[in-house]
């Protein structure tokens, strides 16, 4: 298991609103705080979350934020939908 240091999941919802360790925070937040976790654990893995009805737009500009912060192992958490109301015959 990972511990809380091991992972950063910013965030972004449908109305725009950022969020980190899920405090609401300005998208200009968002690169200070990740360059301070940089210093201390620059292996830090990022997972991006995002509402499903949130802009393309406001996640590449939180993307582009992670990426100026030094942090290289970023993936997207994803929750499919293409198996809801799958059911095994």
């Amino acid at each position: 298991t990972q511990s809380k240091r091991d992972y950063i999941a910013p965030s972004v919802d449908r109305d725009g609103y950022y969020f980190y360790d899920k405090e609401k925070i300005p998208l200009e937040e968002i690169l200070p705080r990740l360059r301070r976790q940089f210093v201390t654990n620059p292996e830090a893995k990022i997972f991006i979350r995002a509402d499903r009805e949130s802009l393309h737009g406001n996640v590449t500009r939180m993307l582009d934020e992670i990426r100026a912060s030094g942090f290289s192992k970023i993936s997207f958490e994803i929750k499919s939908e293409a198996l809801k109301g799958f059911s095994e015959r």
